[in-house]
């Protein structure tokens, strides 16, 4: 139940009141009376005396939970608390509606005793982090989640929730976030995308679920560090936006056809707009994650043909706001053609991301489920360079959680894999390198100095 309360809005009260709240039911219930004192109940859920004592007389006055005066021979009489009617009812009917796939982490971030990283989580840091843990996939990815939503669930301003992101990925206990675009001519409106570290030592030894695997891009000029939009906006722009320029570079990763000449002026305007093109970019790559994870082995033997759902996803997520394009709105055959595009490129990424895995020598795992994770780095060629690939790969055989794998080039030019028992094994500017920390900007206000 403690799970639903997350992610529901409770009007009136605070955030600090909110975690008091939904620690008070994942401990006790909603069924029984607890007879708890101030420090008792600040101790359970890492808030201060004086929070404690705010946060009751809040949730009583908001008929949230029920007080009850016990009187025990001399001295100051405690309090029974239980949860309300209303409290009960409210999360009776959320809890049909709700798959939560994170619970053991959200229980952990929920425990105070687990702020063992630098700094600690306060109080706003853990409803947080336990909220965006509710809307994660198995990969600690939230998408479609913007911050007004994030606002209603925690009680958390829009600058509240920012200074709390900016301090999860300065603690690296996120990765990072590749910010929503209000309005752009391709995406039309895109939420941001947030990226939780589960391999952070915070997190308890064994929960990532996943190992990493990282590809070293070759040397510079290769296709191997150009990331898919850079492609697509170094083809248009090589061809002046009128038609789509087919270079050595870009063999595999653009669709070798005329057909889709009539959007390169499309995706030209993307050049100059570096928010829209890693939008872009990560939704391109959950497109081929999903692929890879669905169809491993009919894309391995060939036998792959075609993925109509996410056909229709792709229609669904380019359809909403400007989407297409201001000149494609009335436009349905330029429309479908782009939405074709789009699912070639995706299909294109996922067979070259498959190819790199299987050529991994001394990663022997099989493929249940699969993330490629964004990596950016301002370069001279549009600004748009992938320098390392990495992914979070759950294998379907046994493997022991937080491994990670580096794999590179020796020096007779053959794929070697380098095996760390946790990416913090790996220098720090490496893991910004391959994707595994996101360079973010952090205006001086959202700035955490602990």
């Amino acid at each position: 139940m403690h799970c639903v309360l997350l992610g529901m809005e409770l009007a009136g009260i605070s955030p600090e009141t909110k975690l008091v709240l939904v620690r008070f039911v994942q401990l006790y219930g909603l069924w029984e009376s607890i007879t708890i004192g101030v420090k008792e109940l600040a101790k359970a859920s890492g808030a201060t005396d004086r929070v404690v004592t705010s946060a009751l007389s809040e949730l009583v006055a908001e008929d949230l939970l029920i007080r009850t005066p016990i009187v025990c021979g001399r001295g100051r009489p405690k309090s029974g608390y239980r949860a309300s009617s209303k409290l009960s009812r409210l999360l009776e009917d959320e809890n049909k509606k709700l798959h939560v796939i994170n619970r053991p982490r959200i229980d952990h971030v929920l425990n105070p005793s687990a702020e063992n990283c630098k700094g600690g989580l306060s109080v706003c840091n853990r409803l947080l982090l336990s909220t965006l843990l509710l809307y994660a996939d198995q990969f600690g990815i939230v998408r479609g989640i913007g911050v007004s939503r994030l606002s209603q669930a925690t009680g958390l301003n829009r600058d509240r929730i920012k200074a709390q992101v900016h301090k999860l990925i300065a603690l690296r206990v996120m990765r990072g976030v590749i910010p929503g675009v209000a309005t752009s001519v391709v995406l039309g409106v895109s939420k941001s995308v947030y990226f939780i570290n589960f391999h952070h030592g915070f997190f308890q030894k064994g929960s990532s679920g996943a190992i990493v695997l990282t590809f070293v891009s070759k040397s510079s000029g290769d296709s191997g560090e150009m990331s898919e939009v850079a492609a697509i906006i170094g083809s248009a722009g090589l061809g002046k936006g009128l038609e789509f320029e087919r270079h050595k570079k870009f063999s595999g990763i653009l669709p070798d056809s005329d057909r889709f000449n009539a959007l390169a002026g499309l995706f030209s305007s993307l050049a100059k707009d570096r928010s829209s093109s890693r939008a872009l970019q990560v939704r391109l790559e959950e497109y081929a994650s999903g692929l890879l994870s669905k169809h491993w082995k009919a894309l391995e033997l060939g036998q792959f043909n075609s993925d109509d759902e996410l056909q229709l996803r792709i229609k669904k997520d380019f359809s909403k706001g400007t989407g297409t394009g201001r000149d494609f709105k009335d436009d349905v055959l330029r429309s479908e053609l782009f939405f074709e595009f789009v699912y070639v490129v995706a299909v294109l990424m996922a067979r070259r991301v498959q190819s790199l895995v299987l050529s991994a020598k001394g990663f022997a795992y099989e493929i249940a489920g699969l993330q490629i994770l964004p990596s950016f780095e301002p370069g001279t060629y549009f600004g748009r360079f992938a320098v390392g690939r990495s992914l979070l790969i759950v294998p379907g055989n046994s493997f022991r959680a937080g491994e990670c794998y580096v794999m590179n080039e020796s020096n007779l030019g053959e794929p070697t894999c380098e095996r760390f028992s946790s990416e913090e094994e790996m220098p720090e500017i490496d893991r910004y390198r391959f994707g595994l920390l996101f360079q973010v900007h952090t205006p001086t206000r959202y700035r955490y100095r602990g």
